[in-house]
């Protein structure tokens, strides 16, 4: 689970972190990634839209599954690489967060860390 990773970068714990940052990196979050994004990636190669859902809008999956991806981008010192590999992702997320709503939500909502 990335839980670990997200635990030891975020700070949600209550303690000491269990483990070290990057050998979580490396051992959890980029497998989890390498063995998750090709299903999100071939989701998107069936849609004719560029939505999860193959919609003419945005569904929730398409929601959960950007925000998902900003907080994880915000967190990873490799986020520059997230999407590596995954143009499509990419280009969903892209897509996601120039809807008119999103950006103007995104450009008024305080800033946060994650």
């Amino acid at each position: 689970s990335t839980e670990k990773w997200i635990v030891a970068c975020a700070g949600f714990h209550d303690g000491p972190p269990e483990g070290n940052e990057d050998e979580i990196y490396k051992t959890i979050y980029a497998p989890a990634r390498e063995k998750h994004f090709p299903y999100f990636e071939a989701a998107l190669t069936k849609s004719t839209t560029g939505w999860y859902a193959g919609t003419s809008e945005p569904t929730h999956a398409d929601v959960a599954i950007a925000e998902f991806l900003e907080f994880v981008s915000k967190l990873d010192k490799n986020a520059d690489k997230l999407f590596e590999g995954f143009p499509l992702m990419e280009a969903q997320f892209k897509k996601f967060f120039e809807l008119p709503a999103i950006k103007k939500r995104v450009a008024e909502r305080p800033d946060a860390p994650y």
